[in-house]
Order: structure tokens, then C-alpha cells, then sequence
């Protein structure tokens, strides 16, 4: 055996003097002790002569490593273990010379439970029975965790793949299986041989051994697609069996290159939040869960040629990846089912989710230097995904749909199987647009936030319409006001008299500039940023925004619903910074009461929520509910309580939005509609678009029996996404005997990993129920060391924490957190933290602008 020596080197990526070109890679799972063994053999390229060769390898032990160079085969001599970089230097007694050798590892490791590398996942039957199977999850760095490797996106190779596991086990990897053969040393294993992949990324391997059954069918260009489903669930599986079969055809048109792969296996996942969307029974879930459904199916296949084909050089560069595929899965989502007006739903989850973090000086630009993988994990949040889709979608506007389609298409074909930059995209984009899309584009993706830009509008002698521009930073609070930068801001302009067509477009590319619209009709109202295409707030000033509001009891001469999102959206941004009156808003919001769309109302709720959660301690907390009760209240009536047979899929989507805000603020007509629907249940089963707002209703006004009835839905179910929706429903209930059963069923052994995270987010973002953040983060804080061993080398510990710690509001609690992490340092979620921890200020910067204005709006 090898001497074992230890560096404590800090983090350093690999040297690029040893290439790997394949990996014969042999892996058995142990399901009895939950333990694998393996064999990999590498075929290197070594550049130049050495004795030590760097390899990514945690949480392995390696049990025989040997070399094969020029026909000759040594054992190494040491092997360094390197703790910070993830990787052990494996040392020869004598030079490895130039040229091709062949690296053999022996090596064992655990099956872990915590959601990264080679790990074990548990679901449940039909029937009840437990299933257990082995899945690997590598992205962004745990294939390291699998089997020693090259562990970095550029250093791509190709890779055959045995798995040996028991004879009736559904064992599955990236390419189709190729032979099966016996296990000499116990019959009661099989040896499964798969094809020989394409050249790809380490983090892309994949293999599962489980007990499943699928569902297939060809797409119409013969692309032969599985849904892989836990045994006895096939029909579950059968609507994301369709998004793929349209979605695969859909990506090889736009992008003009062939699926790279000979067949695509999806695959269901308890315990993972994406993977457990697979699973729906359309006639049983909301239009909300099917549209989650159909984006999630998309944006993974997107996958196929935005981060598989062609991959990312460094994780610097992962919104090429996320924010792509971000993009085209509306796109693609779009063409399946065009009654969904799915680019509403975008601007109201991803744009909204983008606007909100990247106010925070404590946001990242999108391409941003990281490092070891505490750090890249970190990326794999909103502006990588939702920013990163933004510009694309403000660029494919800019240079119109041809030539975007047409950069996208040379840059797959000139860097498939390979790795790129943004600048690679950049260069490609501005060929086919002959325009300088990379100047324009470097400040969108290396300058962190994004701009205002503010209007004003006068008459000229002439009587035409002349337009004042300039543009700053836009700041959440004063700590990050305007720096200077100047962005190239593309800008479209619609009036009431142009809509649905665009007036004119300009790019603002200085800090000010005046602009001659011409003779525009002089009621007629001024949009800039025409379907909120760009990644940039409009200020407007009190008559320009008259001019909207003016118009708002019928909204078909307010412009598109995403003009009307724009509109509203902003107004409540500028609220929020203290540029706008809060008072101000409110009356005018009060003329959208008429709204029939969902995504406005949406909009309208979300910004809201966010009030809400400020002033609920304030003495106007009634009144204002008072206030949300009247805006509703047309509504309420026109729509009414009961699904009708003629709704169509949007009016299910209004009427489960408009009643959950209902049964929020406590409506007493609704409340007795919920408590008598939840009686009858049994009786007479709630659709699935009114279970949101009924179990909401009756989980605020009841008590420990009706949390126990959803406790036991949760335990019975066996399908993954119901689980999900009942967690984050148990977060609703708001007396505090009530949120402590909660809490303790949050981190049993009956709740898993992600789930655990969908019931304490809920309840920390309760926003009508303080009582709910508080001991909600007193938990959190009592039961830390727990939440820190569950979620150590995961994004999960981030993704708890933020959504809770930014909905406080008062010095104290911002004091209680800072001290809280002084003593507790987190470093995979201090990112995470340092936003959330500038969210609080911003809360109570936004109290201190607007407490006083409101106090007497409302009194």
C-alpha cells in the first residue's frame, strides 16, 4: 500500500499538463451496507514529463493505484491528500514520460444521504413499499465523490461505463446499454455494459440503479424517450412523457443541430426538488404545477446542447449553461401550449426574482471569478438562471430573431464537444448581427445591477413630443445608489395610439440624451420599455403615470399584460427605494381593481406580500388588510368561489391566486367556503386549483387536529409532488401551537431533505404571521449543528436560510442575525447570508422612508 500524506495547500485548479481522453469506469453499489466499490482506468495524455499527477478524489479511499507507461505497470510510491482542493497527488518513484498512459484506481465510498456524488434515495409505492436506489448527482463538482477524476468542466473525455448490480435492478447511464453478463463472484449480481459516450464533462455522467418502470415513446424525428418512474407509477410520468417527445424536435429545429445523443432517459427522484416535478397526473394538479412541470422538463433538455454540447470553460461562465436554457424552456414551453401566455409567467417568477436580487449590492455580476466549490454553488442562484435569461431575451430583441438564431446556431457548431466563453457567444452573435453585440453585452455580464432610467416629457415649439432621458444605477437601499455606470440600454417605445406595434427603439448609451418623438396625441400615454423586453426599471414622473392609471378600468388600452406588469412592477420598486410614495401607489392601484389577468394580479400580490411582511406590526396592520379586501372585492364577486365547467386554464389560474390572497387576509365569506369545502371532502373532493386556498383558509383558522389531517395526506401520498405541495401549505398555519407541531415534523425522519426545506421556508415567509418567522429562526438557530451536518457540501443550506432571515424588518433582529453568524460562520451559504442580511436593511430602510406616509394613508 501506498504512503498517505496530507498537504494543506489552499484551493488551486488542476494544471492542464495531464489531459484525460477516457475513463473505463466499473462501479458496484452495495445496497446491504450501503458502500460501493470501483475500478477506473484512465487513459491520459501527458504533456510533459512528471512524477506526480493531481486527481480530484473526496471522500473515496483508494485502495491500489497504479501506472501503465510504455508497457511497463508501477504502483505510486505516495499519495498526498490535498483536503482544500478536493484532490490527491499521487506520486511514482520515477518520471512519467510524454505521451499516452494508463492511470488504474482501486477505490471504495459511501453511499450518503446527502443529495451529492453517488448517494441513495428512498420513495415510496403504490402501495407503500419503500424502494431504495443508488443516483448520482455531479454537478456542480461531486463526481469526485464517485470515482477519482479530472473534475473540471474543459477537461471533457469519453467514458464506458459497467455498473454491476443485482440481476433484477433497472440500472440505467447516459448511453444505452450495450451487453449484460454475468458476475462471476456472486451470481445473484449482473455486469451492465453501456455504449461508449460522447466526449463530455465529468460532471455530466450519470448512472442509477433502482427499481423502476417507465413509460416510452419516439418523437416524431425517432428519438426513442423514457420516463423512468418508481415502480407502479407509470401514468404519472405520462405528461412529462409529452413535453419531451414536443420539446426534443422542438430544440434540434431551433438550433439546427441533432440531438447529440441516440436516446434520452428522464428520470423521477424523491428527494430532489426538479426531478420529483416528473410525477403529475394533469387531472389532478393545478395549471400551476403542470406549467412547472412542462418548464422544468424543457429547461433540462435544453441542457442537451446549452452545457452538454457545448460546455462552459469555467464554472465563471455557468449562466451560458443555466441562463440558456432558462431562456429557451419559455420559448420552447411557449410553442407546446401558446393559451398559457407563458411570457407572463416569466416576467412574474424569473424577471421578478432577477429585479429583486440584483438590487442588492451584495448580488455577483453574472459572470463572476469563483473558485473552490463552497463558492460555485453558491452561483447556482438567480442571476445566473433568471438574469442570464433576461439579457438573452432584451439581446434576441436587439438584433432581432434571425440573427440571434443564426449566432446560436455557429456557435453550437463550432464548439460542440468542446468548451466556450461568453465572449466565444459574443463573437458569433456579432457576426451574423453585424453589430458590436460584445461591447454592448461585457457591461450586462461583468458589472453587476442593472439601471433606472428617467423620464420626463415636454412640447416643443412645434407641438412635438421631446422626451428627456438618463439613467443610473438602481439601488434596494442607499448603501448601493448610482456609481456612475453607464450601461447601453436598448429601448423600445410603444404609446396608446402605436400598440400593439413599437413606436420607435433608440439605445441610451450615455448618462443623458433628449429624444423627438414627433406629434404624439396628447392624451395618449408614453411606455418605454414596450413589453418589459429589457432588463432595466423606468421611473416615471406623477403625470406620466397618471396618464396609465387613467386607463386602468379597462386594460385593453393599457398595452400588453406585460406593459401592465412593467408599470406596476417598477412603481412598487421605487416604493420600496423611497423615490415613490407608497401612499401614491396605493391609490392608484386601486383603479386596477378591474384587472382580469393572472400574472398582474400576481405581480400585484408579490409586492404586497413584501409590504406586508414589513408593517405587521404596525397599528394600520388591519387596516390595510381592509385595503386589500375592498381592492378585491370586484373581483371576488365576478369571479365567485366555485370552478365553472367553461374556465379555461388562465381563469383556474385567477380565480387559485385571487382566493389564496383571500384566504391570507382572513376574508370572512371565504373562510366559510373553505371550512365547508373541507368538511365535505371526503364527499365531495377539492379541485386541484382550489386546494391551495382551501387548505390555506382552514390551516389559519384551525387547529392541531386539521395540521394532523395534513400530516397524515402527507405520510399516505407516494407521489412526490403532492408531498411538496402539502409541506409548503403546512407552513400557512399561524397559531403558535400549531407552527411547534409543525416545526418538530419538519426535521423527522418522515420528511426528506428538500421537503424539510419547503416547510420551514414556508413558514418563515408567512407573511401575514410574524409569530411564524420568529420561531421559525429561533428552530433554525436551536437546531443548527443538524441543519449544518444535512446540508454540509450542498446549495440547500442557502436556499433555507435567505427566503427566512430577509423578512425581518427591525434593528434587533438584524443584530440577532449578524451576531448569530459572527458565532456561527457558514461559509457555503455566506453569500446567501450577506444578501439576505442587506435585504433586512432595505426592509427597514423601506419603514423609515414610507412608515409615516402609510400611517396616515391609512388612517
Amino acid at each position: 500500500m501506498s504512503r498517505i500524506e496530507t498537504d494543506l495547500r489552499q484551493f488551486g485548479r488542476l494544471k492542464k499538463n495531464i489531459l484525460p481522453i477516457n475513463y473505463n469506469l466499473s462501479i458496484l453499489p452495495n445496497f446491504d451496507n450501503f458502500k460501493f466499490t470501483g475500478t477506473v482506468k484512465i487513459e491520459i495524455n501527458i504533456i510533459e514529463e512528471t512524477d506526480v499527477i493531481e486527481i480530484h478524489s473526496l471522500e473515496l479511499k483508494l485502495t491500489s493505484v497504479k501506472i501503465l507507461s510504455q508497457n511497463e505497470e508501477f504502483p505510486c510510491s505516495t499519495i498526498i491528500e490535498a483536503p482544500n482542493c478536493e484532490s490527491v497527488d499521487i506520486c511514482f518513484a520515477r518520471k512519467i514520460s510524454k505521451g499516452i498512459s494508463f492511470l488504474k484506481i482501486n477505490f471504495e465510498g459511501i453511499l450518503n444521504e446527502n443529495l451529492t456524488g453517488f448517494y441513495k434515495t428512498k420513495c415510496l409505492d403504490n402501495n407503500g413499499h419503500e424502494l431504495i436506489a443508488a443516483v448520482t448527482q455531479f454537478e456542480a463538482a461531486y463526481a469526485r465523490k464517485a470515482f477519482p477524476c479530472f473534475d473540471e468542466p474543459s477537461m471533457k473525455a469519453t467514458f464506458d461505463i459497467c455498473i454491476i448490480a443485482e440481476r433484477t435492478k433497472t440500472v440505467l447511464s447516459n448511453m444505452p446499454l450495450r451487453e449484460i453478463k454475468p458476475y462471476e463472484i456472486d451470481p445473484k449480481f449482473s455486469m451492465f455494459f453501456f455504449d461508449r459516450t460522447v466526449k463530455m464533462s465529468t460532471y455530466l455522467v450519470a448512472f442509477i440503479v433502482g427499481d423502476y418502470d417507465y413509460v416510452e415513446a419516439m418523437d416524431e424525428l425517432g428519438t426513442k424517450i423514457r420516463v423512468y418512474t418508481p415502480k407502479t407509477k407509470t401514468e404519472m410520468g405520462k405528461f412529462s412523457l409529452e413535453i419531451a417527445v414536443k420539446a426534443v424536435p422542438f430544440f434540434t429545429k431551433f438550433f439546427g443541430i441533432q440531438y447529440p445523443l441516440p436516446k434520452l432517459d428522464l428520470v423521477a427522484l424523491n428527494d430532489v426538488e426538479i426531478e420529483s416535478l416528473l410525477l403529475i397526473d394533469p387531472k389532478k394538479f393545478s395549471v400551476q404545477t403542470r406549467s412547472e412541470v412542462a418548464l422544468v422538463v424543457a429547461h433540462e433538455i435544453a441542457h442537451q446542447w446549452f452545457g452538454n454540447l457545448v460546455t462552459m470553460k469555467w464554472w465563471t461562465d455557468l449562466w451560458l449553461n443555466e441562463g440558456f436554457a432558462t431562456w429557451i424552456e419559455y420559448l420552447c414551453i411557449d410553442f407546446c401550449f401558446p393559451n398559457w401566455n407563458i411570457w407572463s409567467l416569466y416576467a412574474t417568477d424569473h424577471l421578478y426574482r432577477a429585479f429583486n436580487l440584483d438590487a442588492l449590492k451584495s448580488s455577483h455580476p453574472i459572470e463572476v471569478d469563483v473558485g473552490p466549490p463552497s463558492e460555485i454553488n453558491q452561483i447556482f442562484d438567480s442571476i445566473s438562471y433568471c438574469k442570464g435569461s433576461a439579457i438573452l431575451r432584451m439581446l434576441n430583441h436587439y438584433v432581432g430573431k434571425d440573427c440571434f438564431i443564426k449566432g446560436l446556431n455557429n456557435y453550437l457548431e463550432k464548439f460542440k464537444f468542446s468548451n466556450a466563453t461568453s465572449d466565444d457567444l459574443w463573437d458569433e452573435i456579432d457576426l451574423a448581427s453585424k453589430r458590436s453585440v460584445k461591447k454592448m453585452m461585457q457591461v450586462w455580464t461583468k458589472v453587476q445591477g442593472y439601471p433606472v432610467v428617467y423620464v420626463s416629457v415636454k412640447l416643443g415649439s412645434n407641438r412635438e413630443t421631446i422626451l428627456s432621458l438618463s439613467q443610473k444605477k438602481f439601488s434596494a437601499n442607499p448603501e448601493g445608489s448610482g456609481d456612475g455606470q453607464i450601461w447601453n440600454i436598448p429601448i423600445s417605445i410603444v404609446t396608446r395610439s402605436s400598440y400593439p406595434k413599437i413606436y420607435t427603439t433608440l439605445v441610451l448609451d450615455k448618462k443623458e440624451n433628449k429624444v423627438d418623438l414627433g406629434e404624439i396625441p396628447e392624451q395618449d400615454w408614453i411606455k418605454l420599455n414596450a413589453d418589459n423586453i429589457g432588463f432595466f426599471k423606468v421611473f416615471y414622473p406623477h403625470d406620466m403615470l397618471q396618464k396609465f392609471f387613467a386607463h386602468s378600468s379597462d386594460t385593453s388600452l393599457l398595452g400588453s399584460v406585460l406593459d401592465r406588469y412593467g408599470i406596476i412592477n417598477d412603481a412598487f420598486s421605487f416604493v420600496f427605494s423611497g423615490e415613490l410614495k407608497a401612499s401614491e401607489l396605493l391609490k392608484m392601484l386601486k383603479q386596477f381593481r378591474f384587472e382580469s389577468d393572472v400574472h398582474v394580479w400576481i405581480t400585484i400580490f408579490k409586492n404586497l406580500n413584501f409590504m406586508i411582511k414589513c408593517v405587521l406590526d404596525q397599528p394600520y396592520w388591519d387596516k390595510f388588510k381592509d385595503y386589500i379586501e375592498d381592492l378585491l372585492a370586484s373581483l371576488k364577486k365576478k369571479i365567485g368561489f366555485d370552478l365553472k365547467q367553461d374556465e379555461d386554464d388562465l381563469q383556474k389560474f385567477l380565480k387559485e391566486n385571487i382566493l389564496y390572497m383571500l384566504a391570507k387576509i382572513d376574508d370572512p365569506d371565504f373562510k366559510q367556503f373553505a371550512l365547508n369545502a373541507f368538511n365535505e371532502r371526503n364527499n365531495v373532493p377539492i379541485p386541484a386549483d382550489l386546494q391551495k386556498p382551501i387548505f390555506t383558509s382552514v390551516l389559519r383558522n384551525g387547529n392541531t387536529d386539521i395540521v394532523n389531517d395534513l400530516i397524515s395526506l402527507y405520510k399516505e401520498s407516494s407521489i412526490p409532488e403532492e408531498k411538496e405541495k402539502i409541506a409548503i401549505l403546512l407552513g400557512e398555519v399561524i397559531a403558535a401551537e400549531s407552527i411547534e407541531l409543525v416545526l418538530k415534523f419538519s426535521i423527522s425522519n418522515l420528511v426528506t431533505l428538500e421537503e424539510t426545506v419547503f416547510i420551514l421556508v414556508s413558514l418563515g415567509k408567512n407573511s401575514t404571521n410574524k409569530i411564524s418567522l420568529d420561531l421559525t429562526w429561533k428552530f433554525i438557530k436551536n437546531n443548527w449543528d443538524l441543519f449544518v451536518e444535512r446540508y454540509a457540501d450542498s446549495v440547500i443550506l442557502g436556499r433555507l436560510l435567505k427566503p427566512i432571515i430577509e423578512c425581518f424588518s427591525s434593528e434587533s433582529s438584524l443584530n440577532d442575525v449578524k451576531t448569530f453568524f459572527l458565532d456561527n460562520p457558514c461559509p457555503q451559504a455566506d453569500q446567501s447570508i450577506e444578501q439576505a442580511i442587506e435585504s433586512i436593511k432595505s426592509n427597514i430602510y423601506f419603514l423609515s422612508m414610507q412608515n409615516k406616509d402609510l400611517d396616515t394613508f391609512f388612517s
